[in-house]
């Protein structure tokens, strides 16, 4: 566990930059994924208790758009999964209408 700010600051960039890899990675696995995001909360709720309270806006500000950028990869691979998973009920229906 991170014990001063900047270290905690750190792990965090470091769990952002694993959480991405992940998303971008060819095999997601959800379970994996949601682990992470959990670490990444306590994480940020750490970087708030030891950051000086002028710092903790502007870390804020920074996680949030980190934070949208992460939702934004996730609905597009949400919308990926639903696409694929619309095309393969019309691949099924198809083969059972030719049979």
């Amino acid at each position: 566990m991170a014990h001063s700010a900047s270290e905690c600051v750190q792990a965090l960039n470091d769990q952002n930059t694993r959480i991405l890899e992940l998303l971008n990675s060819e095999e997601l696995n959800s379970e994996t994924l949601a682990d992470m995001v959990v670490e990444r909360d306590s994480l940020i709720n750490r970087c708030l208790e030891l950051l000086p309270d002028g710092e903790r806006r502007a870390f804020a500000e920074k996680e949030y758009e980190v934070n949208q950028s992460l939702q934004a990869k996730c609905e597009e691979l949400r919308q990926q999964s639903k696409e694929s998973l619309s095309k393969f009920v019309k691949d099924v229906k198809a083969v059972r209408k030719y049979r």
